[in-house]
């Protein structure tokens, strides 16, 4: 009796052992429908956050719900659901939202364990409601970098840098990635000296009359020449005309008085 019970409880054991090693290599599903992609604010965080994902098409015609496993190292390496199986917001002819039920932690929490470092594999599965057939699934993976942050790039890639060269002749030349360094493009400088040569030199310059000409051709006479303006007769005939007409005066009135002074003469007494 006691060898049976222990050849039960060693069957037991055995099946137990099996059961776990089963669970522990469940192999993550391949997307069959395409893949999964997370908001910009998404792409990096906590294991507190819940992300909601989006499938790059639509379910198969004769799926009507969907479901969201996470794959990843500890408790998680079964798959553990993220979000239960509904038909909230399904679409066939395009992608759809799927929102997760419950943040990193609380998934792990409910399955006591804990987030641990590595990567995580998010597996959407369009299914039948009824029965449950996986009838294709869109995946993405994520890495945490530790118990806490995590990031949609993989840590262990190489960075890659982007240099953008622009040249004098309008030709840029791009190389593409994650970081990024731009030189600042060269800068042509031109100087323009412009030479005002100004020559005060009197004798290298041509002297210019800028006085203006009166309707003959003439030059106006300037109002501070101390000249006399000319008549046409010279100034030393018209002075002698005037002292003639001068002494004639006189000898005239001198003729009168003396014919004055005979004819009184010449009055009987």
């Amino acid at each position: 009796m006691r060898k049976r019970g222990a050849a039960l409880a060693l069957l037991s054991l055995l099946a137990a052992a099996g059961t776990m090693f089963g669970v522990a290599q469940a192999a993550v599903p391949a997307a069959t429908l395409g893949t999964l992609t997370v908001e910009d604010v998404a792409k990096k965080g906590t294991d507190v956050n819940a992300p909601h994902y989006t499938t790059s098409a639509g379910c198969p015609a004769d799926a009507d719900s969907y479901n969201l496993f996470i794959y990843g190292p500890g408790v998680f390496e079964p798959g553990l659901i993220g979000t239960t199986t509904t038909d909230v917001g399904i679409a066939h002819d395009a992608g759809f939202p799927i929102f997760q039920g419950l943040s990193f932690k609380d998934i792990a929490v409910d399955n006591q364990g804990t987030v641990q470092p590595g990567r995580y594999d998010i597996v959407a599965n369009c299914v039948d409601g009824f029965s449950q057939e996986v009838k294709g699934t869109f995946t993405m993976p994520l890495w945490f970098t530790d118990a806490t942050h995590y990031t949609v790039t993989d840590p262990a890639s190489p960075p890659t840098t982007t240099t953008t060269t622009t040249s004098s002749s309008g030709h840029t030349s791009t190389t593409t990635p994650t970081e990024t360094t731009s030189p600042a493009p060269e800068t042509s400088t031109t100087t323009s000296t412009t030479e005002s040569a100004t020559s005060t030199d009197p004798g290298g310059v041509a002297p210019t009359d800028t006085t203006p000409r009166g309707p003959g051709g003439d030059t106006p006479s300037n109002p501070g020449d101390k000249k006399l303006a000319s008549t046409g007769v010279p100034a030393g005939l018209l002075t002698l005309a005037g002292l003639g007409l001068l002494g004639v005066g006189i000898l005239a009135v001198l003729v009168t008085r003396r014919r004055r002074e005979v004819a009184r003469s010449a009055w009987p007494e």
